[in-house]
């Protein structure tokens, strides 16, 4: 393919660029200078906001006086910093280049045991660069971990509140921050019991906590964070935040995360009235039964005004449960329980009835309302069979059918047929045949036919199974409003689910008879659906027929987008038709689209795949051009080629360029570069890269202590690789088959063959079965150690577990049988298995050139006699046998 600018190199490496480089980084470190000083002038900035260039103008005619820092990269007023975006990206990479080499030089010292090095000057470096590193990125868990290094050394009160307004200050910026939530409870538990105003700083951190999760939408972690301070809570503040907390509940009602914490509340009430019980200082159960029943009362009045809120409906369990418990376990007068059982009986049938009329009151479904009623009365039928069963198995409690209101009584049958057994197999039966678009009357299911269900359950039924991804069932209750004569009218989302559906279980063409289905309703498609049908058709290998569903989309009044491009550019690519390709990317600049960044990716990915990485260097140099940001699925192609081809100032200067278009590397990128280096011999280099993992916030995975072990064995130190394993296996990461196989093949390379079948027989014995590379591993150590007869041996026991031998196997094994002195046996079974196309004709030819003995005549019957030795042998995984026959037949030919 061809493309502007390919006569030049990208990266230029030049002295111009190296001065410029000098430049930005100097300017970068004085605006690090500049953002630290205002950190320092300003210790009591409480809040940070990153704003736009343009809207400085804005906040500096507001201001009534002169800023102490007014310039165009910060803004700085009352307590309150504002950072410009255009500058974040350089400021980041200085701020992180100096705060790694402030630890570096603090874990040098430290390990040194100098009493010369000034430790409270690194100390401070270290807790200045990374306070201004936490502002710019706050899951920077490396900055994280030395702050508490270094505030646990100190053990001072005021520095434990200093990091809690510095993780205040964080989350001013990023609320969701599950780094610094973690670090606020580590605080907080480094702080109780040593501190006498902890109470206070309870109920400073629980104003804080509140203000942080009514104001930011679903957020899970402020709000887990608020459930967790409920244990270092006084019971004056528990009962304070009860009622705090209901007036934002109750506007609310669908938000779960406060219910969660309501329920948290009362369960540490219900623990304080344990205790008061047992010390002897609570006069009865009078408090605890009033909070109850408010609460009761209150979620009542919730379930009846906002109607069809799953929260409430959940949040009332918790309390009818632990209703329940108080009165059978009886606390606080367990002499009484026994004696007035009818007593509690009828308490418990109080209880029941209020229920009951509760649950009776949501049965009802107006005609022609929204489907918020129906989920009420679902709700609410649930509730009542939750509650007769937890009753029942804990207590005998008289409870009939006559006590539900016919409505209720209904719609709770259909509960039950939904989920009974029989029911669910009948599902799971459905969704094990093929299916079939058009439901047929014989082929109905009777089940269906028996429900009580309007059209309007089985429709939310349907889109609910549609949203939550189960498909067997969706298409199930499809058939349900078939059978029953309903016209099921689901949205285009369903529509759309349930095509994609078809497409997952291989059913393109009933993808597409829906597709002519939702048109005949006059539902029409949008592009995003068009686009499932297209990449369904590519993935089948029907290109050419996608290519033609496109082309008709005009006509069927949607224009393809550059999705729908990118889609068939990516089939054309992966089929390796680069000519097609070409003339697929003019029609669309033909067609007034503009590729994006996807595009691209696709292109270069494709282009490294084949080697083309000079082309590949291009491209991404045409899309600076045009203004477009490569991503890591651009990068991440072009470093793994630059490291295939042994380029690794190339790989790493590319690194650089993706970390300055803002897209940090992950662990694969370092991966790759790491197996590079042990492959060229930089063993040292990618030792020095691991070691400096964590700092970077990309802690090493299986692969990179894979990988290391590798390199380690290969360098001679053996010590160091299996120290590899022992420390992966203390930081709680399983090792892999990968694992197994590099150690296996580590051993073998030493010789150490008897070891790595008794690593293998490890495996066999247990969670990771060994694959056919493990076998091959095996079998060329033995093969290098001339054992043949124990070559044998492991391939029997490889086919008795399974494992089908492919063509390198055998040719492994044969050219192992040759070089062992054995020639003639060797190309006897060379023959056999290519007369059997267990190897191919090139392979044979490169064999019988190796071991020029039967100039390629093949003898029949030699294949005839190895075919039934061994091979028809092996299948009934008769292990012995197939030893002593095939080394009979070595050895002796018979």
């Amino acid at each position: 393919m061809s493309y502007n600018n390919r006569d030049q190199s990208f990266p230029v490496n030049s002295a111009e660029m190296k001065e410029e480089s000098m430049i930005l980084k100097g300017n970068s470190l004085s605006l690090l200078n500049e953002f630290e000083l205002i950190l320092e002038s300003d210790p009591l900035i409480d809040e940070v906001g990153f704003i736009h260039p343009s809207q400085f103008v804005t906040l500096n005619k507001e201001a009534s006086s002169s800023l102490e820092h007014e310039d165009a990269n910060f803004w700085s007023r009352d307590h309150k910093l504002a950072i410009s975006t255009d500058v974040l990206l350089p400021l980041y990479k200085a701020v992180k280049d100096v705060f790694l080499h402030a630890i570096s030089q603090y874990k040098r010292h430290e390990n040194l045991s100098d009493a010369s090095w000034d430790e409270g000057n690194l100390e401070s470096e270290v807790m200045k660069h990374s306070k201004a590193l936490l502002l710019l990125s706050c899951d920077f868990g490396t900055a994280w971990n030395f702050r508490k290094l270094i505030v646990s050394k100190k053990q001072h009160i005021l520095i434990f509140l200093d990091e809690l307004f510095l993780s205040a200050l964080v989350l001013s910026y990023s609320p969701k921050s599950e780094q610094a939530w973690c670090h606020r409870r580590w605080v907080i538990k480094m702080i109780a019991g040593k501190c006498s105003t902890m109470q206070d700083i309870v109920g400073k951190e629980s104003e804080l906590v509140e203000k942080i999760a009514e104001r930011s939408k679903m957020n899970y972690r402020a709000w887990n964070h608020r459930c967790w301070l409920v244990s270092y809570m006084t019971t004056e503040q528990v009962l304070h935040e009860l009622k705090k907390s209901r007036n934002w509940a109750g506007l609310h009602v669908a938000d779960n995360s406060c219910f969660h914490y309501r329920t948290r509340l009362m369960l540490r009430v219900r623990e304080d009235h344990c205790h008061k019980l047992e010390d002897g200082t609570s006069d009865g159960n009078d408090e605890i039964y009033r909070i109850w029943q408010e609460e009761l009362d209150w979620n009542e009045a919730l379930i009846k005004c906002y109607v069809g809120r799953e929260a409430l409906w959940l949040h009332r369990r918790f309390l009818s449960l632990s209703w329940i418990r108080h009165f059978i376990t009886n606390l606080g007068d367990t002499s009484n329980y026994h004696v007035c059982k009818s007593s509690i009986n009828a308490d418990i049938g109080i209880f029941m009835d209020n229920e009951l009329h509760l649950a009776n009151s949501c049965s009802t479904i107006p005609d022609n309302e929204f489907e918020d009623f129906q989920a009420q009365a679902i709700y609410s039928a649930t509730y009542i069979l939750w509650l007769t069963k937890l009753i029942s198995h804990n207590y005998s409690f008289p409870f009939t059918s006559k006590h539900l209101k016919p409505s209720l009584l209904s719609l709770q049958s259909n509960v039950v047929s939904c989920i009974n057994p029989n029911h669910n197999a009948t599902i799971h039966h459905l969704g094990n045949q093929p299916k079939v678009r058009s439901v047929l009357p014989e082929t109905r299911p009777a089940l269906a036919l028996s429900y009580d269900f309007e059209e309007t359950h089985l429709m939310r039924l349907l889109n609910r199974s549609c949203k939550a991804g189960k498909y067997s069932e969706s298409l199930y209750f499809l058939e349900c409003m078939v059978a029953k004569d309903y016209q099921p009218d689901p949205t285009l989302i369903t529509y759309t689910i349930l095509i994609e559906a078809y497409i997952l279980e291989g059913g393109i063409d009933e993808a597409l008879k829906l597709l002519d289905e939702m048109l005949s309703r006059g539902l029409e498609p949008d592009t995003f659906t068009y686009n499932v049908i297209t990449r369904g058709l590519c993935k089948e290998g029907k290109v050419d027929r996608a290519f033609e569903f496109v082309r008709t989309l005009n006509s069927r009044g949607c224009k393809p987008d550059v999705i729908t491009y990118n889609i068939l550019l990516r089939a054309l690519l992966n089929q390796g038709k680069w000519d097609e390709g070409e003339k697929w990317m003019s029609e669309i600049f033909s067609r007034g689209c503009e590729p994006n960044v996807v595009t691209y990716s696709i292109l270069i990915s494709s282009l490294c795949r084949d080697g083309k990485i000079e082309e590949s260097v291009n491209l991404v140099k045409v899309m600076k051009e045009k203004g477009l940001t490569p991503d890591a699925y651009c990068y991440d192609p072009l470093i793994a080629a630059f490291c295939r081809e042994g380029k690794l100032d190339m790989a790493i200067e590319f690194l650089d360029c993706m970390i300055s278009d803002g897209f940090l590397p992950d662990i694969v990128n370092y991966n790759t570069i790491m197996a590079a280096l042990c492959k060229n011999g930089n063993g040292d280099h990618a030792v020095e890269i691991f070691g400096k993992l964590d700092e970077v916030g990309c802690p090493p995975n299986v692969s990179s202590y894979n990988t290391m072990l590798s390199a380690l064995w290969s360098s001679g130190d053996r010590y160091r690789g299996l120290g590899m394993i022992s420390q992966m296996l203390s930081k709680g990461i399983d090792p892999d088959v990968i694992t197994y196989n590099s150690l296996i093949s580590c051993l073998c390379r030493d010789g150490m063959v008897d070891e790595a079948i008794g690593l293998l027989a490890d495996m066999l014995s247990g969670r990771f079965q060994p694959n056919i590379v493990s076998y091959k591993i095996v079998l060329l150590g033995l093969c290098k150690a001339h054992r043949i007869d124990d070559a044998i041996e492991v391939l029997a026991a490889m086919i008795e577990n399974g494992c089908q031998p492919n063509e390198a196997t055998y040719t492994l094994l044969i050219e192992g049988i040759g070089f062992s002195g054995s020639r003639a046996q060797a190309m006897e079974l060379a023959n056999s298995l290519y007369i059997m196309k267990a190897i191919s004709e090139d392979s044979f030819r490169r064999l019988n050139k190796t071991f020029p003995l039967l100039d390629g005549i093949f003898t029949e019957c030699a294949g005839y006699k190895l075919k039934h030795l061994f091979f028809e042998l092996v299948p009934d995984f008769s292990y012995y046998p197939v030893r002593r026959k095939l080394d009979r037949f070595l050895v002796w030919g018979d």
